[in-house]
């Protein structure tokens, strides 16, 4: 059994710089994993986890918790100029829209997913994360018109609807 004292000890066999430069020889592809641990008096699972990108230090300064995002920000922020862009024009929409919307931008753009085939669209999860990564969206349950909002919708308001539907048409 081991005391506390042999883990520290153990622990203190390599250097953050020697784990940076274990890290860049293996990636280098000239030495094996095992070659590396050696050279470098690595234990080999710590070397694997960093570099498998769990620790900071081999990922520079980047944890990457939970999975990798589906969609590069670039399409994220294309998808949400979309939906926000049809509440504008007084769309309800629902999170099975949004959900079906997402399916179909990974077909469209040939991008790996885990969503679902059978259904076509992705998963809550997925849903509920972006929400959380777009929090200017509000998503509400579409309601039918109430008896006051028709009395509400007279003339002008009426030519303002057509003339937003017109300007974004075009």
């Amino acid at each position: 059994m081991t005391s506390k004292k042999d883990k520290k000890e153990r622990g203190s066999q390599w250097s953050e710089n020697e784990m940076k430069e274990a890290i860049r020889t293996y990636r280098t592809g000239r030495y094996g994993l095992n070659e590396v641990c050696r050279m470098y008096e690595i234990p080999k699972p710590t070397l694997k986890r960093h570099l498998n990108s769990v620790n900071v230090k081999a990922n520079e300064g980047h944890k990457a918790l939970g999975r990798r995002n589906v969609f590069t920000d670039e399409l994220e922020h294309e998808l949400e100029c979309h939906i926000l862009a049809l509440e504008e024009m007084f769309f309800g929409i629902t999170i099975t829209d949004i959900r079906k919307a997402a399916y179909r931008l990974t077909d469209l753009n040939n991008i790996k997913h885990n969503f679902n085939k059978n259904k076509e669209m992705a998963g809550k999860k997925w849903f509920y994360g972006f929400m959380h990564r777009h929090p200017n969206i509000s998503l509400r349950q579409p309601k039918s018109t109430s008896l006051a909002r028709c009395k509400g919708f007279y003339r002008k308001n009426v030519y303002e609807f057509f003339d937003l539907l017109e300007k974004n048409c075009r």
